[in-house]
């Protein structure tokens, strides 16, 4: 192993903090370390990292200007919905996962109480005819 040449790589990419903690790592560590940033091409990691970073201060506007909130008549709830307008939601669902219409809605976790469920929504399975939960 050529400890000190990979810190010269690691010092011209602008990466020596990770060998910060090499003196408390037993010699199979090390040795995995090594061999991990060994692989690794940090001008190619950086000129990445370079590239993302000039394009996001070269976007006009960012992201988070043109966000705003949902009118209020967009949105809903299970429970505040009625029985007729949730089967007719799953009904027009229904068809557009059949005609590969749809896109895939992840929800962030906590529990389902809006979803009007007692457990963590990523245990509820929607409904769907497959009967699989989000997890």
């Amino acid at each position: 192993m050529d400890v000190e040449g990979l810190r010269a790589r690691l010092a011209a990419a602008g990466q020596s903090h990770l060998m910060q903690f090499w003196d408390t790592l037993t010699p199979a560590q090390q040795g995995a370390l090594y061999a991990e940033l060994n692989h690794i091409d940090f001008d190619r990691v950086n000129s990445y990292f370079k590239t993302a970073e000039a394009t996001l201060k070269m976007a006009s506007e960012k992201l988070d200007t043109r966000m705003e909130a949902l009118k209020p008549e967009v949105c809903g709830s299970v429970t505040r919905t009625s029985t007729q307008q949730i089967a007719e939601y799953n009904r027009i669902g229904l068809t557009e996962i059949s005609e590969n219409r749809v896109a895939v809605l992840l929800l962030a976790g906590g529990q389902g109480t809006r979803l009007g469920v007692a457990y963590p929504k990523g245990m509820d399975d929607g409904g769907l005819p497959s009967c699989k939960t989000l997890s």
